[in-house]
């Protein structure tokens, strides 16, 4: 199984105002420009690099706001052979396209602030609770600005015997504080 291979189909993953991508690194001394997209170290995990995208929209204009990049953990050595791997990936990535969905959602429901004759003023992500913003919503957006990379990297859920499938693994990444369920449940 071509785990590189697998992973790099799986990605990106997106919405109209945030994203996840995996970053190819170029091969030193390849004739032809060739990118690696995982590496293994010393103890056999595989690793990665992920950006994360943030975009504000204004007026219908996407432009980036934020772009954060992390290597990180992406298979654990002793899951390297684990026949559920294209489970857990397509499960993964339906997760965080609910996550990413959502952050589009929350920040679409953000009041635009009144344009200004001399000043232009964007819609922007409240870094602190606005008054027309619930703290709720505001807590959720924070956590995603705040965000790294790893933080929606969870290879530790190939480890749970009983998830099997996509909708199980997107489940346990879910509803788990400890994964991606702190950008759903708060």
């Amino acid at each position: 199984m071509d785990f590189a291979a697998l992973l790099r189909d799986t990605f990106p993953v997106h919405s109209e105002t945030f994203a996840l991508e995996l970053v190819g690194e170029p091969v030193v001394g390849a004739e032809e420009e060739v990118l690696r997209f995982v590496r293994e170290d010393p103890s056999g995990r595989l690793r990665g690099t992920f950006r994360t995208l943030l975009w504000e929209v204004d007026r219908g204009v996407r432009s980036i706001r934020d772009i954060k990049e992390q290597e990180v953990l992406v298979l654990h050595a002793e899951h390297r052979e684990d026949p559920r791997i294209p489970a857990y990936l397509a499960g993964w990535a339906a997760a965080l396209q609910v996550l990413f969905d959502r952050h589009a959602e929350l920040v679409a429901s953000i009041p635009a602030e009144p344009e200004s004759p001399s000043l232009h003023l964007t819609h922007r992500l409240p870094l602190a609770p606005a008054p027309s913003v619930d703290p709720a919503t505001s807590r959720l957006l924070n956590r995603f600005e705040a965000s790294l990379p790893g933080d929606f990297v969870h290879p530790d859920v190939l480890g749970l015997r009983r998830a099997s499938t996509a909708d199980d693994f997107t489940d346990a990444l879910l509803t788990s504080k400890k994964r991606l369920g702190s950008f759903v449940l708060g």
